[in-house]
């Protein structure tokens, strides 16, 4: 049968580890952007025991990164990621957000997703831009 691949399980693991970031020298190139980019999204989850969950997957990928190194990379100098709810409440590089323009154009649309948009929101957006200027 032509373009079928036997694998050993030993190979799945490992072919499957590299795609997560888990081995290989080039899941620690570029640092945490680098890593997000490779995943495509890290999910946000609030509770935090030991660190955040968007926190905790930076470490496991790229080792001893510290907090702030974590918080810069995804939110400051220059914003590289934008939080967004996705399947769940993500973090995704921001190259993506063009990619959700459909989703956003739905949800104005419809006019509500939990809660109806208030009459306004038209009012505060040209606010929010004008001060972006």
């Amino acid at each position: 049968m032509t373009g079928v691949t036997d694998l050993t399980a030993e190979e799945a693991r490992r072919i499957i580890l590299r795609a997560q970031g888990f081995i290989g020298a080039d899941a620690r190139k570029g640092g945490v952007h680098s890593m997000l980019r490779r995943l495509g999204a890290v999910q946000l989850d609030t509770i935090s025991v030991l660190a955040r969950s968007h926190e905790l997957v930076a470490y496991a990928r790229l080792g001893a990164v510290g907090r702030s190194k974590v918080e810069r990379a995804y939110w400051h100098n220059p914003a590289q990621s934008f939080e967004y709810w996705c399947h769940a409440a993500c973090i995704l590089p921001i190259e993506h957000w063009p990619l959700y323009s459909f989703r956003r154009r739905a949800y104005r649309e419809r006019r509500y997703r939990w809660h109806e948009v208030p009459d306004n929101v038209e009012k505060l957006l040209d606010q929010v831009r004008s001060r972006a200027r």
